[in-house]
């Protein structure tokens, strides 16, 4: 597999899991701070999250076989922060003012930055 493919789909899951986990919190949360661990789990978005997780691990892995783990961990965490911001904006309401518009166009350019240097 690319691992560039495979680095794609590690972003595109984590993101998926941390949206899971918030929508987990928000619908069962209560269940879960009152010790009703099983209600908690019977509600489908700890699920989503946790094989969200799984997938992010395995595409992970067969991505720093051959991308440098400096690389292939800025880009995993920078993109999916910009992801989840922008998905938080759209599903949950979050705001992005200025400053955080231009703190993720900053990131962006930061991880063109970082990939480009892996290319010989």
């Amino acid at each position: 597999m690319n691992p560039w493919f495979a680095l794609s789909i590690a972003v595109i899951f984590n993101a998926v899991a941390n949206i899971a986990f918030k929508y987990a919190m928000i619908t069962g949360g209560q269940a879960l701070e009152s010790g009703d661990i099983l209600g908690f789990l019977k509600q489908p978005w700890p699920w989503v999250g946790g094989i969200a997780s799984a997938v992010l691990l395995g595409s992970y892995l067969l991505a720093i076989r051959q991308i440098s783990l400096s690389t292939s961990y800025a880009v995993t965490t920078t993109l999916s922060l910009v992801l989840i911001s922008i998905a938080s904006m759209y599903l949950f309401g979050d705001k992005i003012n200025l400053y955080k518009a231009t703190g993720i166009a900053l990131a962006i350019i930061g991880i063109v930055m970082i990939a480009n240097s892996e290319i010989p």
